[in-house]
Formats: C-alpha cells, sequence, structure tokens
C-alpha cells in the first residue's frame, strides 16, 4: 500500500488501464459487455399488433443482445407466439442476453428457439461446440430445433465455397448428433442464390426464409416450402423497446407443435 501511496498519479493511472486490459483479455466472451441491459432505440414502422388486425397466423420475433432485456409476457400478451434468440457466434461468442431470454420466453409461455450465427471461415466442428456448450443442457422436447443462420459476413467473400460448405456441413452434423435433432437453417434469397449458387446439398434440413416483403415471400432453390418466413426487420412488438424482427410460422398451432414434436 505504501508504494501504491508513493507513485505518480500518472503511473497509477497507467497501472489502472494495464489492469483493465488484463481483465478484458482474460475475460471469456464480451468482457464487461457481459450483463444484459434494457435499451432504448427507435421502433419498428410494421406494428404486429396492426398486422394480426390486417392476417391471422402464428407471429414470432428473433433477438439478441441489440434488444436488451425483453418484456416476454407483455410480448406473448401482443401476439407473440414463438420466438428465437442468438445463442452463440463464431468460435467463442455467447450471446450475454441469451440466458435470461431463454428463461424468460419459457416462463412467459412464449415456443423458444436458440441461433448460432455462423463464421464460414472457421471451423464448422469448433462453431458446434460453442453452440452445444451455450444451449444443449437448457434445450428441452418442447423447443424449436437449433438454428444456423448462414448469410454474408465479413470474410466470407474471402472464403471458397466449398471451404463455406464444408464448415457448414460439419457444424450440421455436429450439432444433429449433440441434440438427436436436425437442425434448420435460417438464410436469405440474396446469399443462397448468389454466393451458395441454390446448392442442393442442405434441402433435407428444415427452413427458415428471409425475404423481406410483407406480402409474400420469393421462394428458396432448392427447396420446395418453409417452415418459418422472416418477413420484416422494422417490426415493432409491445415488450421490446427497439426495431425487432418478426416472422411468421407457414402453418397452424396444431402443426407447429406436430413440427416440436417429429424432432
Amino acid at each position: 500500500m505504501l508504494i501504491l501511496y508513493r507513485l505518480s498519479i500518472t503511473t497509477k493511472l497507467a497501472l489502472g488501464v494495464i489492469a483493465v486490459a488484463l481483465v478484458w483479455l482474460l475475460l471469456p466472451n464480451d468482457g464487461f459487455a457481459r450483463q444484459c441491459s434494457h435499451v432504448r432505440g427507435r421502433p419498428g414502422i410494421h406494428s404486429l399488433v396492426e398486422i394480426l388486425k390486417l392476417r391471422n397466423g402464428i407471429y414470432g420475433a428473433d433477438v439478441s443482445y441489440y434488444q436488451g432485456i425483453v418484456d416476454w409476457k407483455r410480448a406473448r400478451a401482443t401476439g407473440v407466439r414463438f420466438a428465437f434468440a442468438k445463442a452463440t457466434e463464431g468460435n467463442a461468442h455467447v450471446d450475454h442476453c441469451f440466458a435470461l431470454n431463454w428463461a424468460n420466453m419459457k416462463d412467459a409461455g412464449v415456443i423458444r428457439g436458440a441461433y448460432h450465427f455462423f463464421h464460414g471461415h472457421s471451423s464448422g466442428a469448433t462453431q458446434a461446440h460453442n453452440f452445444i456448450r451455450a444451449v444443449k443442457d437448457h434445450h428441452t422436447a418442447t423447443d424449436l430445433p437449433p438454428v444456423v443462420d448462414v448469410e454474408y459476413t465479413t470474410g466470407v467473400v474471402a472464403t471458397p465455397r466449398s471451404t463455406y460448405i464444408k464448415n457448414l456441413k460439419q457444424w450440421l452434423i455436429t450439432v444433429e448428433q449433440a441434440f438427436a435433432i436436425k437442425p434448420m437453417i435460417y438464410t436469405n434469397y440474396y446469399f443462397w442464390h448468389s454466393y451458395m449458387k441454390d446448392s442442393k446439398e442442405f434441402d433435407g434440413y428444415p427452413l427458415w426464409l428471409a425475404s423481406f416483403n410483407i406480402h409474400r415471400p420469393k421462394l428458396l432453390h432448392p427447396w420446395s416450402s418453409y417452415h418459418f418466413w422472416q418477413f420484416t426487420q422494422s417490426g415493432s412488438i409491445t415488450g421490446i423497446n427497439t426495431v425487432v424482427d418478426m416472422n411468421l410460422y407457414n402453418g397452424s398451432m396444431e402443426s407447429l407443435m406436430k413440427f416440436l414434436r417429429e424432432d
């Protein structure tokens, strides 16, 4: 203590910066940004309340740390019946709102699912194990299948398509073996058509299709249909304080429950 007392203010500040940097490096994933918190952002232009007035259906949301703490009970009262929460990304990242979202979705009676944001240049097996560590022990038979989110990201254009496909296959196979469930693929028309060249190697997996057309999705080859349709990135849902993605299940609640049981 005496030695620290005699140090100059500049030296103390320097030591403090070094200590902060060391903690940041040693803590896994997000360092100090690990606690999920309330956020407030701009509202979306597509209100779930208004959409339900125009068209009945089984609607849901997908969220990540960006939405902060969600009031899932209010969201369900508004009409949210299912939701996907981001769990992991790449080799080691865990979304710091995932655990809270996962528990609160169940408490609110929202059918829940978890997704992994895929990095095509990284080992599919390593990424799969990151997802498995975060999700498997908490996943139940009443939850949606695991999801891998494949889309344009940093480094994709520099990654050979054959490498991307190999890594994606590794992720899907590893996760399916761990969960004993066939995972679902989330993607969009532009990425799958332009980069994946409408690959037919994955059409045996359920599809969650992103197609931002409020009226009807643009179907994606080689799939002949889809299970979920993400129709807007500009949604507004009571209980979620930011703009949010909204989705529609392609079927009835009865068929959705059957989908869960089949998996």
